[in-house]
């Protein structure tokens, strides 16, 4: 059972938890949300920790930038997408698609199963590749940023069109 005041932002992440629940990663979640115009926390700070360190910080290459995120406080980390032999840390899935099919929508408050029925037991979601960047967006950089890199990072963070 889930209750929901009718927020939908959170929809596939409740239903998340709750496929996580019925499939025995976790025997209980415990799902705390601030209270309407209390907005700041722990995790807010820690953003703005890394957003006053890039602003005042030289920041061309992702090296650079994941610098910044674990040099701004001893409790942010870093976690990049690829490892350094190019494989991947961790998989992203098509969770919306997956949870979508297998659990209701809450449109107002109220108490009900949410649970549509059907094998979601120990299944995954498709994994979704990383698409990188389209041409255009590689076109726009090499145009507008790269001129304002420091040549020895011209080539990585904007490299120049082969076309």
């Amino acid at each position: 059972m889930m209750q929901d005041g009718g927020q939908n932002k959170n929809r596939y992440l409740l239903a998340y938890f709750c496929w996580r629940t019925m499939i025995g990663l976790n025997e209980e979640i415990r799902y705390l949300m601030q209270v309407a115009g209390h907005a700041r926390c722990i995790i807010d700070a820690g953003f703005g920790r890394i957003k006053a360190l890039y602003r005042r910080t030289d920041c061309e290459t992702l090296s650079d930038l994941e610098n910044v995120v674990a040099s701004s406080s001893t409790t942010n980390e870093a976690v990049l997408y690829k490892k350094p032999d190019g494989t991947s840390r961790f998989e992203w899935r098509e969770w919306k698609t997956f949870l979508g099919e297998q659990f209701r929508e809450d449109n107002e408050e109220t108490s009900y199963c949410v649970f549509r029925g059907g094998n979601v037991l120990r299944s995954r979601p498709q994994e979704v590749q990383a698409a990188g960047l389209s041409r255009e967006r590689q076109a726009y950089l090499a145009t507008h940023v790269r001129k304002y890199l420091r040549a020895k990072n011209k080539d990585t963070t904007c490299p120049l069109s082969e076309e």
